[in-house]
């Protein structure tokens, strides 16, 4: 039997991809994201691994604008937990709006989910994205996975 050192999965961890929807005149701002990393996960160890993401959201000079921005569930099509997966193995996260990492998870305000509101003019804000990966998820070595959808609604 191989030693617990030897299980450790090396994560690419719950990657973001954006979509903006927007109303004049905040057509001229713009979204970015940097994908939420966990790094290496341990699934002898009963300790969570948690990762951070950043949402940016970059407005002119002279265009005030105040956003709402949501996360999809991804591929698991629910926001407790979501999952990503390697190979067709599960291993279970979720995305959060706070370092405190609790309830609510962040999603799209449906099913009790929390969305997070930004407000800026002629600058970019960023938001960070917590993320949480539970400890002791028996899973095999490999690059785990999953796509979340950023929305900007102006």
């Amino acid at each position: 039997m191989p030693r617990a050192s030897a299980w450790r999965s090396g994560l690419a961890a719950a990657a973001i991809l954006a979509t903006i929807s927007i109303a004049s005149p905040a057509s001229a701002c713009t979204i970015g994201t940097v994908a939420t990393n966990f790094g290496s996960y341990n699934p002898m160890s009963a300790s969570e691994l948690l990762g951070y993401g950043t949402i940016n959201v970059s407005c002119p000079a002279g265009v005030a604008s105040t956003a709402i921005l949501s996360i999809s569930t991804g591929g698991s099509g629910s926001f407790a937990p979501r999952r990503m997966t390697s190979g067709g193995v599960i291993l279970q996260y979720n995305l959060y709006t706070s370092a405190a990492m609790g309830a609510p998870v962040w999603g799209d305000g449906s099913a009790g989910t929390a969305t997070v509101s930004i407000t800026g003019a002629g600058t970019t804000t960023s938001t960070t994205v917590y993320g949480r990966i539970p400890g002791s998820q028996n899973v095999r070595p490999g690059t785990y996975t999953d796509t979340t959808i950023v929305t900007v609604t102006f």
